[in-house]
């Protein structure tokens, strides 16, 4: 291919980007849709609230992790129904890795439990949400040969959402 073809290819590309992104908006008008940042502390497996933020921004979907140490949620609407669910890791589970001294080149791994920490939760914003639930599974809920039950609650927790209008 030749540069000038090239260049040509790239130029409709990036015009294309540009005028069929989802950013768009109209002169006056901002785009609607908002990200809400929910700002949380755990400690002894309770899980208590600390601050909300909405702002402007389009929040991608959270990506699901479902494992033995994945902290679950649940979001409710002022009449109990569901509006979403999804997991996360478990924020007092924290995972590093380092080269090892004794073995250059050679990766160790290390899983350290917290007692206690801070986490956010970014989720698209929705005017209807009231409460979430957090919940783990217990290890007989992984095993498919036992006796299926509910999974442990780390309790629901009321939101007062009010829009920030700062930027």
């Amino acid at each position: 291919m030749t540069e000038s073809k090239f260049g040509k290819i790239l130029s409709l590309v990036i015009l294309g980007l540009f005028f069929f992104s989802n950013d768009s908006f109209s002169a006056g008008e901002k785009n609607q849709s908002k990200i809400l940042f929910l700002q949380f502390k755990i400690k002894d497996n309770q899980i208590t609230l600390v601050k909300t933020t909405i702002k402007p921004g389009l929040a991608k979907q959270p990506a699901s992790v479902a494992d033995k140490n994945s902290l679950y949620y649940q979001l409710f609407s002022p009449s109990g129904a569901s509006l979403g669910k999804g997991s996360m890791k478990d924020p007092l589970i924290q995972h590093f890795e380092y080269e090892d001294p004794d073995r250059p080149g050679q990766i160790k791994r290390k899983e350290i439990q917290l007692k206690e920490t801070e986490f956010t939760l970014r989720i698209p914003y929705d005017p209807d949400l009231q409460e979430i639930e957090f919940f783990k599974l217990l290890s007989s809920q992984l095993d498919p040969q036992k006796q299926p039950s509910l999974p442990k609650s780390l309790g629901k927790i009321k939101l007062q959402l009010k829009e920030d209008n700062s930027k």
